[in-house]
Parts: structure tokens; sequence; C-alpha cells
């Protein structure tokens, strides 16, 4: 038997024989993971995976997919197909670009390596929950949240310029013609809807499972543990428990995690950074609700979570560099107002200005080299 497989017996049977000592504990995490998502999960993704589900037998998907074909291809070497998917990934939020990726594929309308090249960088957090959830509710911040999303968001496309480049394969030459796939709209919907439920359902359980598993390890001695070890690596620092229970937690599932950092006594941007982290990860939570969508498809989980590993550390850094420069007047040249002095429309601007210039001149570059090889 292999160690990893030791590993997870003994994790099972430490989570069993805890919920058998400790019920209350595991009644009160269970209920808490159930109220998410009846309250919040449920009603915020219904509608998108309806609509994604739908997404392949509307016509006017082809439309909206060639209005971005000079895009995909030379920023992210993806066909046209895959702009759906970052549109409404973007804004729909985990898991939802996973959930379409895996309907394309399934679909025969992307390639198994345009298929892995979407997962790194369209399942991502929606601005919905960075803006209003955690800068809004947590961190009691409005303003800061556009901040954050465009960090996050910049981090994701960055991935997704360099899994362009680093996953090998070729998009599908002829993908599988719209009139294929057309079916009466109706029973489509229907189906939309049942499968929709079903896989809410998988999704939920998730959540309650993982909302106990991070309970579990709150009230046992594994957070002491790891704070003791980090300590004796380097007795000079700073840990704490609560900073390294809240952190773990949030790995676990991000939304509790990011509630308990978000109330730790650190300063605002260490809280951000921290954050940040942990919500470009995803949580295991949303890492299985990955897995279950693209279980019985050759798509690469693998990809998925070294994409996952990258943006940890890439979306705080992101946003290390802006704050260092909003901070810091002597080194933002004279043109520039002070980006402190700035309202939140003004700053947004900037950033959106930054990020879209950078990617246009990168996408223009991309053109011109595409332009040479055809002459």
């Amino acid at each position: 038997m292999k160690i990893k497989e030791h590993i997870l017996s003994a994790l099972f049977f430490f989570f069993l024989l805890f919920i058998l000592l400790h019920p209350d504990i595991t009644l009160k995490a269970s209920a808490e993971g159930m109220k998410l998502w009846a309250e919040v999960v449920f009603p915020a993704l219904f509608p998108f995976f309806v609509l994604s589900a739908l997404i392949t037998h509307i016509h006017w998907t082809d439309y909206v997919s060639n209005l971005f074909t000079f895009f995909m291809k030379p920023v992210f070497n993806v066909s046209k197909k895959g702009s759906i998917v970052l549109l409404i990934g973007v804004f729909s939020g985990f898991p939802v670009g996973a959930k379409m990726t895996a309907e394309l594929y399934h679909n025969n309308l992307i390639s198994l390596s345009d298929a892995n090249k979407l997962l790194c960088f369209t399942n991502g957090a929606s601005p919905m929950f960075l803006i209003g959830a955690v800068a809004g509710g947590f961190l009691h911040s409005p303003a800061a949240g556009i901040t954050i999303f465009l960090c996050h968001l910049t981090g994701n496309l960055l991935i997704g310029v360099a899994a362009g480049r680093l996953i090998k394969g070729e998009s599908l030459s002829s993908p599988e013609s719209r009139q294929s796939l057309k079916m009466p709209l109706i029973p489509e919907f229907q189906k939309a809807v049942s499968q929709s439920v079903q896989q809410l359902i998988i999704i939920g359980g998730l959540i309650i499972f993982f909302s106990v598993a991070a309970s579990i390890l709150e009230h046992s001695f594994f957070f002491h543990t790891i704070n003791s070890v980090l300590t004796w690596i380097k007795p000079d620092s700073h840990y704490s428990e609560e900073i390294v229970s809240a952190f773990i937690t949030g790995l676990i599932e991000m939304s509790n995690g990011a509630d308990l950092l978000s109330e730790l006594h650190l300063s605002f941007d260490d809280r951000v950074l921290l954050i940040l982290a942990i919500v470009s990860f995803g949580g295991l939570c949303v890492h299985f609700q990955v897995m279950s969508f693209i279980l019985h498809t050759p798509i690469s989980y693998k990809v998925y979570l070294l994409s996952r590993i990258v943006h940890l550390f890439l979306s705080p850094a992101l946003y290390l560099i802006y704050t260092s420069i909003a901070s810091n007047p002597s080194a933002t040249p004279a043109f520039i107002p002070d980006v402190q002095q700035l309202d939140t429309f003004t700053t947004t601007a900037i950033l959106i200005t930054i990020t879209g210039l950078c990617l246009g001149v990168y996408c223009l570059l991309q053109l011109h080299k595409a332009g040479d090889r055809r002459a």
C-alpha cells in the first residue's frame, strides 16, 4: 500500500472518530454548510448552470465567438469557442468555467488541449463574491473590491497566456457544426434544469463535507501542531495559531477562510494578501467541484492544480505591485496623479487601462507575427 493511501485511511478514521465523539460540533458545521449552500450558492449558481448547459444550442454563441476570434488565438492560443467560457466564467465564478469547459469538450466543440488551457484560467472567483462578499461584507471596504478583483483576474489572464504556450496540442480544425447539435429547446431546457439541480446537490454535499472537515481540524490539535512546527523552524517569527488556522481553513473551504482572515488583527493589506491567496487557490472544496465535472473526461486535473498554486502566489504579488505604486508617489510618473487621492472609479479606470494596454500590445505583436508567417 502506498504512503498516500495510509495517510488517507488515517484521516478517514480520525474524522470518523471525531464525529462519533463530538456530534454537536459536526451538526453545527453541517448546518452552517447547508445554510451557505441553500442561501448563497444554489441561488447564485443555478441560473448560470442552466444557461451554460444551453449555450451550445444557442445560435448567437457563434456570433459572440466570432467577435473574439482575433483575441483568443493570438493571446491564449485557444479556439474562438473558448471566448464564451472566458466571458461567462469571469462573471459567474467557481465552478462555472470548469462546467462549460467540460460541456464544450463533451460536445466536440473544443480539443483536449484547448480544454486543459481553458481550465487553467477561466475558473476563478466572481466579481460579485470578491467585491460584494469579500470587500464589502468581510473587509467592510467596498472600494477595495475592484482592486482585489482586477488583481485576481489579471493573475488568471497571465496564467492563461502562459498555459497557451506551455500546454501542447492543436485546436480542432473543424469543430462539430451547430446544425448537428441543434435540438428542440424545450426538452433541452428541461434536461438542463434537471442536470443543474443534480450537479448543485453534489456541490452542496461537498460544501457540507468540507465545512465539517474544517471544523474538525479547528477543534483538534492539528492547527496547534502546525503552528508549533512553524515556530520551531523559525523561532523569531510571529506566527499565531489564529493566522495558521484561518489560512488552512481557507485552503479547505475558501468562504469560511476568507471570513476568518478578515477578522484577524492584521493590517488591511496583510488581510487582503492572505484572502487573495486562498481565493486564488480556490480551496479543496472548489477543487473537488472541478473534479466532479471533468471526472469522466481526459481533461487533466493536475494542470488545474498547478495553475491554482501559481495563482496563489501571483495575484497577491500583483496586489503588492499595485499598492507599492499607489503608496509611493516618487515611483509614479509626473503625468499620473497620486493614486492615493483618486476615487474608486478613477483608480478602476487606471487599472483597466493598464491591463488593457498590456494585453492589447501583446495581441498586436502576436497578430503581426502571424501575418509575417502567412507572408
